[in-house]
């Protein structure tokens, strides 16, 4: 009898130590280690953008284009990128007023950050859509995109290469930069306003050395030695100088960079260039208000102006 429990005892030492060994390589008992080949599948919250059907069938400028909504979405084999703009490819699940522009047999070939770039390769087959659709579908994907950490700008390429059409619309040769909404404050240069009565601009700023009346006399230029003003119905309508004493509010001066202007304004609402493209003009709509307009000369600022809207 003694013998028979002497083995039961060695028996149940032998027993812990096996449990105890166990638990320490495992954490858990019963819980085996990822086997090669196995792919660990995790959630992410993201911040996804998709058209405002409202704006899609009315056109009314008034309107958000493109609208956010958060939802998690899973990793897998996937880079974030990717499962990003497949996710963006379907309509949202339970939310009304919000639809995707993306067509849904568009494929995504690949997404390659580089240097703050994201380089969007779709396959040409399955690219179809009118204009609206296009327009959407690049405000989707550009918005979602730069609201992720380390992007600024989205560059589109079909079939691994640059090319000048999307849809067959838009022109995508060059990187789509962070949409910025831009503040009235910023229709200002050196402290001079639109809509100032002209006896209050030449008190703020002196007579003008040059004062001259368009020939329908509807207009009026003052010329200052490092900028100039436009008078309509009694009051600026447009102010421009190529001067770097004078800036907006947000720190551009004549002589700065093309970066620069991006970094802080994000994307133009439209850019006209010579057809050598070393002169680029940028215009920025700042709400209904105005337009703020910098030429870029040979890659630097070469003008600054603000106008209002006709």
């Amino acid at each position: 009898m003694k013998r028979i429990i002497v083995v039961l005892i060695l028996l149940l030492i032998i027993l812990s130590g096996v449990y105890f060994i166990m638990k320490q390589n495992t954490g858990k008992v019963g819980v085996q280690p990822p086997q090669s080949g196995q792919i660990s599948k995790q959630e992410k919250e993201v911040t996804l953008y998709y058209s405002n059907t409202k704006y899609a069938e009315t056109a009314d400028e008034s309107l958000e284009k493109v609208l956010p909504i958060k939802k998690k979405i899973i990793l897998d084999s996937k880079s974030i990128y990717a499962a990003v703009l497949n996710e963006l490819k379907n309509d949202p699940v339970g939310v009304e007023g919000l639809k995707t522009q993306i067509p849904k047999n568009a494929k995504l070939l690949g997404v390659e950050v580089k240097e703050g770039i994201a380089y969007v390769d779709f396959s040409s087959e399955g690219l179809n859509g009118g204009s609206l659709q296009e327009m959407l579908a690049i405000a989707q994907i550009v918005k979602t995109l730069t609201e992720m950490e380390g992007i600024k700008g989205v560059q589109f390429l079909v079939d691994g290469s640059k090319t000048d059409m999307f849809m067959g619309h838009a022109d995508i040769s060059k990187p789509f930069y962070k949409m910025i909404e831009i503040k009235l404050a910023e229709l200002d240069i050196g402290g001079m306003k639109l809509n100032v009565k002209r006896q209050d601009f030449v008190k703020a700023f002196g007579n003008p050395q040059k004062a001259t009346l368009s020939k329908n006399k509807r207009k009026e230029l003052l010329e200052y030695p490092d900028f100039k003003a436009t008078i309509s119905n009694g009051v600026t309508y447009e102010v421009t100088t190529t001067s770097d004493k004078k800036q907006t509010p947000s720190g551009i001066k004549v002589g700065d960079g093309k970066q620069k202007v991006v970094d802080t304004y994000g994307e133009a609402s439209s850019i006209m260039s010579t057809d050598d493209g070393k002169v680029e003009k940028y215009t920025y709509q700042v709400g209904n208000e105005g337009l703020l307009d910098i030429e870029i000369t040979n890659e630097k600022v070469s003008k600054i102006g603000i106008r209002k809207i006709e």
